[in-house]
């Protein structure tokens, strides 16, 4: 799936499909069974006025009443389905997107800014946003459908008064956009610093050194207060404009009834079928205000998937002088026990593809650079590699969510690796760090034994055995 260059696409790459088909068909069903019993109480009004009731007006009312609630409950269901469907297509275009860049696993700056959009942000911008289109196209269709229904049946002239109206909330909108839009990036901003923030919580907790704990409590604190500050803000700027923008919207709709009731005081029927469709006018009303209070609204949700579509593009530029941090001379590169003369990580790769098997052993001080060489390294051989860091939260199924010692969990992923892997090289990035000496030669011996059909590439943070 391509990376999608503006909202819109992103929209329509996420929400496209089967399950918000049927939402929004479910949604049109039962918005035209409103609006079909708004017709029959109005021929029903209107013949109780002309005393010459209709009973069919009457059971067709009822029945529409009784059945109007089927379609929602099925509009509710394949919207729980499309919102889910739509985080899952997001999680894939995030994984191509994002795929490969390496160098970045240690980015500090790209982890702060991309960690919560993986782990709870997307869902949240999802389900705002596909309850934002959903309550926005129903209000919608009730609102028209039920305009027309008044309109034909009643007074033509409400028409204009509505149009006058949508126009109004229109300019509104359009005023409105970039000042609640930006306090919806503000928003976004500090609530992805209150989730990044309760990250480190488990360990400040747990441990319970009453500094640390101190510090990340009144961090804590800081980010939900100023969480708290631009979530206040947004929603006043939101209803606010929505309210003022409302009274004024209602301003023709009641002149053009008020002219309609003046003009035919002295036809009951006619005046009947008005009073009878009055709850429904205030009806059509709220639903215009729930359109266009979501149309602000929209704004702040435009700004989140702007969020969500930056957080598809890989920091690339901040890769570009990560060479310069490793020392090269510093690092003793040996294969099959013989020292290699290795200058630049283009020396490496021109001298990694003659090589069919073996065991390249890297060792260095710390501060030498020898992870960044491996994050490069891997992003530069791409799927000819398998990286296996220090640490890291790769998923393996032997060892996920299970309990091992350092040594056991190591033997069972190079197992795994051994199983499932079919890359040429295997980068192993300090696999002994925190092992102890029997441990150190179990796996090292199970590394010669691997070395022998691939190439192993390994950073050893302790001396040699």
């Amino acid at each position: 799936m391509k990376t999608p260059a503006n909202v819109w696409q992103l929209i329509f790459a996420l929400f496209r499909g089967k399950a918000s088909f049927l939402c929004f068909t479910f949604v049109l069903i039962q918005q035209l069974i409103v609006a079909s019993s708004t017709v029959f109480i109005i021929f029903l009004g209107k013949s109780i006025a002309e005393h010459n009731i209709t009973v069919i007006y009457l059971l067709l009312f009822i029945l529409s009443l009784m059945v109007v609630y089927l379609p929602g409950i099925y509009s509710l269901i394949y919207l729980e389905k499309s919102k889910f469907s739509a985080f899952k297509k997001y999680i894939s275009i995030f994984s191509k997107s994002n795929k490969n860049h390496t160098s970045l696993l240690n980015n500090r700056e790209y982890r702060n800014k991309n960690d919560p959009w993986l782990t709870n942000e997307s869902f949240l911008v999802m389900n705002e946003t596909s309850a934002l289109f959903y309550e926005w196209v129903s209000s919608g269709f009730n609102a028209i459908l039920n305009i027309l229904v008044i309109g034909f049946v009643i007074e033509p002239m409400l028409f204009f008064a509505y149009m006058i109206s949508f126009s109004l909330l229109y300019v509104s909108v359009k005023i409105s956009k970039k000042n609640i839009e930006s306090s919806a990036v503000d928003f976004q901003k500090d609530r992805n610093l209150m989730n990044q923030g309760l990250l480190s919580g488990v360990d400040n907790i747990l441990i319970a050194n009453d500094k640390n704990l101190g510090l990340w409590t009144a961090s804590v604190d800081k980010n939900i207060s100023n969480a708290v500050s631009s979530a206040v803000s947004l929603t006043k700027k939101t209803n606010l404009y929505s309210s003022i923008t409302m009274v004024l919207a209602l301003i023709p709709i009641a002149c053009v009834t008020l002219m309609f009731f003046y003009k035919n005081i002295s036809d009951y029927a006619l005046l009947t079928t008005l009073v009878v469709t009055l709850p429904r006018q205030i009806q059509i009303i709220q639903n215009i205000f729930s359109v266009f209070s979501h149309a602000m609204h929209w704004h702040g949700v435009r700004g989140k998937l702007k969020g969500l579509l930056r957080a598809l593009s890989p920091m690339t530029d901040k890769t570009i002088d990560l060479g310069s941090k490793i020392k090269w001379k510093n690092l003793e590169i040996n294969y099959n026990n013989e020292r290699q003369d290795v200058s630049g990580l283009e020396d490496f790769l021109q001298f990694l593809p003659k090589l069919n098997n073996g065991r390249i052993t890297i060792r260095a001080s710390n501060g030498s650079g020898k992870s960044v060489f491996f994050s490069l390294l891997k992003e530069s051989l791409k799927d000819e590699a398998y990286l296996l860091p220090t640490s890291s939260d790769l998923m393996f199924e032997s060892t996920s969510n299970k309990s091992f010692s350092h040594g056991e969990k190591t033997m069972l992923i190079l197992d795994e690796i051994h199983k499932d892997v079919h890359s040429k090289i295997l980068l192993l990035d300090e696999w002994d760090a925190n092992l102890d000496v029997k441990n150190r030669g179990i796996i090292s011996e199970k590394i010669n034994s691997m070395s022998k059909n691939i190439v192993i590439v390994e950073t050893r943070h302790n001396t040699p055995d």
